[in-house]
């Protein structure tokens, strides 16, 4: 690169500013996501699906709240909501392996106090007999092919298998 009284007020601004490196250069090559269980208090559960499946009213697990509508949005302030739920489909698509995140045990006590014979809840991260080789036989009378370490994996991180190999098992 050749100095000059054009280019050289540029490098000096680039320089200070972005540390010499293009602003595209200064990314992270990767994202990071953080563990849910670093936000609040998660459970795993098996429940019914629910919801006539329009936009009003979609297909969603039971317990968790419909986040397309702003009337049943949950307030991300208050500690007593569930504040995501993500999950899969059973095989058979009436019931929903779901994760529920809330902030703290108050926004999960409609699960884990629900009452019903038609829902199953694990806590994985809390209680020592609800474990893989406890968890994963039952979870697959629902969906075979259940993996209980790459469902509970936090979103986009990646497994110990080598590059296009599966997780194992």
């Amino acid at each position: 690169m050749i100095l000059s009284a054009r280019t050289l007020p540029i490098l000096v601004v680039t320089t200070l500013i972005g540390g010499g490196l293009p602003l595209a250069a200064q990314r992270p090559a990767f994202t990071h996501n953080v563990d849910p269980t670093r936000y609040g208090e998660t459970v795993l559960a098996v429940v019914p699906m629910q919801g006539a499946g329009t936009a009003t009213d979609p297909r969603r697990p039971l317990f968790a709240p419909n986040f397309n509508d702003p009337r049943q949005r949950p307030d991300p302030k208050s500690p007593n909501v569930i504040r995501s739920a993500r999950f899969i489909p059973s095989d058979d698509g009436r019931f929903a392996i779901v994760e529920f995140v809330a902030k703290d045990r108050r926004g999960l006590q409609p699960i884990l106090n629900h009452g019903r014979a038609d829902v199953i809840v694990f806590e994985p991260r809390r209680n020592r007999a609800h474990d893989k080789a406890a968890v994963e036989p039952q979870i697959r009378r629902f969906k075979r092919d259940f993996d209980f370490d790459a469902f509970l994996r936090p979103p986009g991180a990646q497994s110990a298998a080598a590059p296009g190999q599966g997780a194992g098992r």
